[in-house]
């Protein structure tokens, strides 16, 4: 295996060596090889971002170094000794390292992956192996990844479970975006209080919120002074947005509207409807409160399925 290994490193030495910058030395002058390092430690592999070929990899004995200059400068990600790298050819911002941490498995992550072109690394779920020496994504689904340690192996789907956590930081960028804007600022002023503030939002959302709701809400300013801290307002404003019976009551809405289009393939107020407003979706909504969301109780698909207009229109 070592020599294997030590063959690769040759190997893998000889073609970095023979990607100049910005492709320079390889084009003005083909047989000669050009070193652009990165000086320190053993090459064990490397990756070019697919985007961008002056952006490159090396995973070396000292971690994982990144050159954005084709070469000319290199950064290096203190990350432990690196055997292998690869690029999601779909989205080159997703990276992964295979390293070797050394000692015992136990407790050890020798996957890690950065979601910011290695800006940053967290750790993967990792096979139960400490040493990975190959990594390949496959290029028609990338989130299969094969690596090969002292045997080979798969994982399918996200292999870090890092995506419920990018849906999170997604989630508080736009909210502290939404707070900031001026109709949000102009309806929800600085100079409110923070039981106005709250009870503002709840009310705008039609909510009637438990003590202990309001009161969830309310603690997120218990540390400023004013409401005018976006931090806690975009806070505030992600508790309501989340609340159950907020979700519920938008779930029952879009659900009433759903057999609409999808039974009588029209808009609730168009015609048949004999009064051409809302008062057949809103019997239904209500109906189906009544029944907290409970659409087979309130046998309200059956009603669609067996009503006079459905029958006529697309019934045998």
């Amino acid at each position: 295996m070592r020599k294997q290994r030590n063959i690769v490193r040759y190997v893998t030495g000889l073609i970095l060596a023979l990607v100049a910058s910005a492709g320079a030395a390889f084009s003005q002058a083909p047989n000669t090889w050009t070193a652009i390092g990165p000086s320190s430690g053993y090459v064990n592999s490397f990756a070019i971002d697919p985007a961008n070929p002056n952006v490159m990899y090396v995973g070396t004995y000292y971690g994982v170094f990144k050159t954005t200059d084709g070469g000319a400068s290199w950064k290096n990600s203190s990350l432990p000794p690196t055997h292998a790298i690869a690029v999601d050819p779909v989205n080159p911002n997703n990276v992964y390292a295979g390293t070797n941490p050394g000692g015992s498995c136990s407790g050890k992550y020798p996957l890690f992956k950065s979601i910011d072109a290695g800006a940053t690394w967290s750790n993967a779920t990792s096979p139960p192996d400490c040493d990975i020496s190959v990594i390949v994504l496959n290029p028609y689904a990338p989130t299969t990844i094969f690596a090969q340690s002292t045997i080979l192996w798969e994982v399918n789907g996200d292999p870090v479970g890092l995506w419920k956590r990018v849906l999170e930081s997604n989630k508080q960028a736009f909210a502290t975006e939404f707070v900031q804007r001026s109709r949000f600022v102009s309806a929800y002023p600085t100079s409110m209080s923070s039981e106005q503030f709250v009870d503002a939002l709840f009310a705008n959302a039609g909510v009637t919120p438990s003590a202990s709701d309001r009161t969830a809400v309310l603690n997120e300013f218990a540390f400023t002074a004013t409401t005018g801290d976006v931090a806690a307002r975009s806070r505030a404003l992600r508790r309501v947005a989340e609340n159950s019976t907020l979700a519920q009551q938008e779930f029952s809405r879009a659900f009433v509207l759903m057999q609409y289009f999808g039974y009588l393939r029209r808009n609730p107020n168009d015609p048949p409807e004999l009064t051409l407003d809302f008062q057949g979706y809103d019997f239904w909504l209500t109906k189906l409160t009544q029944f907290n969301g409970d659409y087979i109780g309130a046998e309200m698909v059956k009603a669609f399925l067996v009503s006079t207009e459905y029958r006529q229109r697309f019934g045998p």
